[in-house]
């Protein structure tokens, strides 16, 4: 292959191409699908804080306006937007010591982010702040996460280190009652609900034995460095005489590999599938090039990487990395629906193939080099970028267990069991991810959210039928947001984005309720089916990804290939007509005050015998 055809794939050669992904797909198929992976417990040693020590404190009795569960990005864009509208009374319940959400548990070594900082970072322009890479590394998240509290004043209404453990839906006072593992009691007129349905808790495979293992182990999430010493930069130097397996090949796996490569002794990845991985690139921030961005710059790239990953910006292209050509779509305009299937299938093949000569070209042992190809479609996992991974196998001391599909066999007091052959460690690190993709954020968050007649929200939407308006709010539970979530929402690969996107609507919508008196919102049922009727006609009309997803490899984001019945697979779950597309609907409906025709509003009067609820119609004021 000549290095102007690389990834072309001649069409008589792609009949074999698609029997070997059904094999490696096959392979994979598990009858107990995402029943594979061990739940922990909320006292699991693996859920445990290696980072701050608990502190002790009163428990808080409080009534706010808004309450917002979870720090991460989703709660401080939140409640940034929300200090930036006005004076409301806000509380914030996170279960870290600190804000950062999924950048304060991500501190592993190599940790970055895959989308370029510039982009990724919220409200860059508000915080006058320049990222120092292309890329940010998992401290400058971290740090800037903080500073965003601090910007916003949001720590003084901060709870760390607290789990909310009901919130209960009060028909007499239109409030939220919400109780904690502290022992608080906080009313709320809102209830924002952002406590990280895509990636919140680790998880653990279900190996045989693995409780058995006597040596060290953790989880990426909940990095030792207490054992390993060092920092994200590396220089582990308490793994220089430790043999060192790491399970798992996703894009954790592929940032940690290495920084253990270069300083354990021994290093051993288990691998079961491998994942799509592409050049980075990465580079310091030019100041100069930095302080000659307009005003409204961040939101334009946001919008424009988007739009460039769906074909809908062939001629501007303001990101210009890797995510364009690994997972960038035809310019479908003109083109029919089964001209738009053959054009991605082509593409498809073109990129796999250009990804597998990639590695072929740089892993000197064919043998390893034919282990770490994927072959499956590009749109079946998250793709990874990284510019060290697979020069680490060429070290002596890397050696990668390809199990092709299956997994380990075993696990013992010493070693990791594979086809007869004992691979003994000292320490095992588990790059096994997160339960991904939850269908209720109570799910994500182990708590209860009990809404009116007492139906729960895991009643609600933790079964296969997903209903809700927008995605951000769901019958039966008034005055509740969900941010961060992707399901019927902006599909958006940049999650930050996607909160922003949210965010601003929902406090918008918060905003405008109150200045209308009005006391509590709920979303008709007619409203979400609407919209859920309207997703599948979206869905049915073209969304070539939604198709190709149901014959992909076993992974989260098609529900480990469990794809029957009303299951609509993760990645094909968002709102199907785009980022923008989702944004002017949003956008359509609260400035045409299309809230009024799809809610059932309440809002609190007075006479000489106090205050009263009254029903408010779908009309002109309120």
């Amino acid at each position: 292959m000549n290095s102007e055809n690389k990834g072309f794939v001649p069409e008589e050669e792609r009949d074999s191409l698609r029997e070997k992904y059904r094999e490696e797909r096959d392979k994979r198929l598990r009858a107990e699908g995402t029943a594979q992976y061990v739940k922990l417990d909320t006292a699991s040693e693996y859920l445990r804080d290696p980072f701050t020590p608990r502190v002790e404190r009163e428990a808080v009795r409080r009534e706010v306006d808004v309450l917002i569960l979870g720090g991460g990005f989703g709660g401080l864009t939140t409640g940034a937007l929300l200090r930036k509208s006005g004076d409301m009374e806000l509380a914030i319940i996170e279960d870290a010591g600190d804000f950062g959400g999924v950048w304060y548990w991500n501190r592993y070594p190599g940790a970055r982010c895959d989308i370029e900082s510039s982009i990724y970072f919220p409200l860059l322009e508000d915080l006058g702040y320049m990222p120092t890479e292309r890329y940010a590394r998992t401290d400058e998240i971290f740090g800037y996460a903080r500073k965003m509290g601090h910007h916003f004043d949001l720590y003084k209404d901060a709870l760390f280190q607290t789990r909310m453990t009901e919130m209960r839906w009060d028909e007499d006072s239109a409030l939220w009652q919400v109780a904690t593992d502290r022992g608080d009691q906080i009313s709320a007129r809102f209830v924002v609900l952002a406590s990280g349905v895509m990636f919140s808790r680790p998880k653990l495979p279900g190996i045989p034995g693995i409780e058995t293992f006597k040596g060290h182990s953790f989880h990426t999430s909940r990095w030792d460095y207490e054992y390993t010493g060092g920092s994200n930069l590396g220089g582990m130097t308490g793994l220089a005489d430790k043999r060192v397996a790491v399970i798992g090949t996703g894009a954790t796996a592929i940032q940690v590999v290495p920084r253990v490569a270069a300083d354990a002794k021994e290093m051993v990845l288990v691998q079961r599938t491998p994942s799509i991985l592409d050049a980075r690139g990465n580079r310091p921030t030019d100041p100069q090039w930095w302080s000659s961005l307009p005003k409204g710059w961040q939101e334009d790239r946001q919008m424009n990487f988007d739009l460039v990953l769906e074909g809908k910006s062939p001629d501007r292209n303001l990101i210009d990395d890797q995510w364009k050509e690994v997972w960038g779509r035809p310019d479908a305009s003109s083109m029919s629906p089964d001209e738009v299937v053959e054009a991605m299938e082509a593409l498809d093949f073109q990129q796999m193939e250009r990804i597998r000569h990639r590695i072929a070209e740089i892993v000197e042992d064919p043998e390893t080099a034919a282990g770490l190809m994927p072959y499956y479609g590009r749109f079946c996992k998250r793709p990874c970028f990284s510019d060290e991974y697979l020069q680490a196998f060429n070290q002596p001391n890397v050696t990668l267990v390809d199990t092709d599909g299956r997994g380990p066999d075993r696990i013992s007091e010493n070693a990791i069991h594979f086809d007869g052959v004992a691979y003994e460690v000292d320490c095992i690190v588990y790059a096994t991810g997160f339960e991904s993709f939850a269908t209720s954020p109570s799910q994500s968050g182990r708590y209860n959210v009990i809404g009116r007649g007492g139906i729960t929200l895991d009643e609600k939407l933790g079964r296969n039928e997903y209903y809700s308006l927008h995605g951000l709010y769901t019958h039966g539970f008034p005055n509740m947001f969900m941010v961060g979530n992707s399901r019927q929402s902006a599909p958006t690969f940049n999650i930050p984005f996607r909160m922003h996107i949210q965010a601003s609507h929902v406090v918008e919508l918060i905003t405008t309720l109150v200045d209308s008196g009005v006391t509590s919102m709920e979303v008709k049922r007619e409203a979400e089916l609407a919209w859920d009727a309207h997703m599948a006609e979206l869905r049915l009309s073209g969304a070539p990804i939604a198709k190709s997803v149901q014959e992909c490899t076993p992974s989260y984001y098609n529900n480990e290939g469990n794809t029957s019945g009303n299951i609509v697979p993760a990645i094909a779950a968002g709102y199907p007509g785009g980022t923008l597309g989702f944004r002017k609907q949003i956008d359509a409906w609260r400035a045409g005050e299309r809230f009024r025709e799809d809610m059932l509003l309440t809002t609190s009067s007075s006479d000489s015998r106090g205050s009263v609820l009254a029903s408010v119609q779908p009309q002109r004021g309120i």
